[in-house]
């Protein structure tokens, strides 16, 4: 007991505290590891701030290419060099054939064209279609402007103007007129050159006398219909030449002579060369010719004096060159007109020469 209160009543010693190596080393682990995450916050925050001040990735856009449709293709216009007689005039050069163009049809008829382009004939062969021909001989259409509802009255200079533009610019025969339009600027990139193919198509396809003769009995033909019957009246064939010049960007006129009850083609020109001031050139259609010569005998009526209806068709470019042309014709009227049967060699081979260069034919 004594024993016991001595120990209760012992003053209290205050307990050495010991510096342990091993506390030392979890201290200095724990600064290390504070500093590590320091170091570690602060990287991840230079790198955010970076993301921040980045522009942004651009979205990529996604383009849709739409493909060209492939027109449907049944037949081929070919264009064929054909021999060619001589007229003192060296020919032993190989025309160069035009390339084959695409035309729209569904049937077998075609149609052989012929025209001169630099002193040498060629022969197109048109496909052509037998529907499109039913469609436009169902319709008979007037020779002459009509009015209708008991209307008696003639028709006005802008009423027979619209009555021609409705041949010439129907849209069904647009395949065929395109395609030929297509083989004339595919033989040649000259403007001029491509008017004088038209020209020569058209005056080279046959004048249709049966028809003249029974004029009042006749209905209009088409510009397409005059291809595909192979024939045609002066109208006819007038509106055939002014749809193709339309369409190679001429500007075209058609000339109506009524007292003589004759129709020409008018293609815009340099003043000088045109037709009675009028500011584009005089071009026949009924036959072979040079363009610039009004002064032809026609066999109904003789020679052209009447001054012309005008019918305006396309505006467009003038044909600068038809100079050549208008000099041609001088030529070869003075050759005609001054010497009679009676020409030199040397003017009879230069007629010749001029025959053959407008495909008129020698005899």
């Amino acid at each position: 007991m004594d024993d016991v209160n001595r120990r209760r009543s012992a003053p209290i010693r205050k307990k050495k505290y010991v510096f342990k190596i091993s506390n030392l080393i979890l201290i200095l682990s724990c600064i290390a590891g504070v500093i590590f995450l320091c170091i570690f916050l602060n990287m991840m925050a230079n790198e955010t701030e970076t993301e921040l001040n980045m522009p942004p990735t651009p979205i990529p856009t996604k383009i849709t290419t739409i493909p060209t449709p492939v027109p449907t293709v049944t037949k081929s216009i070919t264009v064929q060099p054909t021999t060619v007689p001589t007229a003192n005039i060296t020919v032993n050069k190989t025309a160069t054939p035009v390339p084959i163009e695409t035309i729209y049809v569904t049937s077998e008829k075609s149609i052989l064209l012929n025209y001169t382009y630099n002193s040498n004939t060629y022969r197109m062969s048109v496909p052509l279609d037998d529907k499109l021909a039913r469609i436009y001989n169902t319709k008979k259409p007037t020779y002459v402007c009509t009015k209708y509802g008991g209307d008696n009255t003639s028709c006005t200079l802008q009423e027979n103007e619209t009555y021609y533009k409705t041949y010439i610019t129907d849209t069904y025969q647009d395949g065929v007129l395109n395609d030929i339009v297509n083989t004339i600027t595919n033989q040649s990139n000259i403007p001029d050159d491509q008017a004088r193919i038209a020209i020569s198509i058209v005056q080279q396809i046959p004048y249709d006398t049966n028809k003249s003769i029974n004029i009042l009995n006749s209905t209009m033909r088409y510009p397409y219909m005059v291809i595909y019957d192979g024939k045609g009246i002066c109208s006819e064939k007038s509106m055939l030449l002014a749809s193709l010049l339309q369409r190679l960007g001429f500007g075209v006129i058609l000339y109506h002579f009524e007292s003589e009850k004759h129709m020409a083609v008018g293609i815009k020109s340099p003043y000088p060369y045109s037709y009675k001031e009028t500011g584009y050139a005089f071009i026949e259609t009924t036959v072979p010719s040079i363009p610039t010569d009004s002064g032809g005998n026609y066999s109904h009526f003789g020679k052209l004096v009447s001054m012309p209806f005008i019918y305006t068709i396309s505006y467009g470019r003038s044909m600068n060159s038809i100079g050549f042309e208008y000099n041609d014709n001088i030529e070869y009227t003075s050759i005609i007109n001054n010497k009679g049967t009676d020409i030199p060699v040397e003017e009879y081979e230069q007629w010749q020469k001029i025959n053959k260069k407008y495909g008129m034919g020698i005899e």
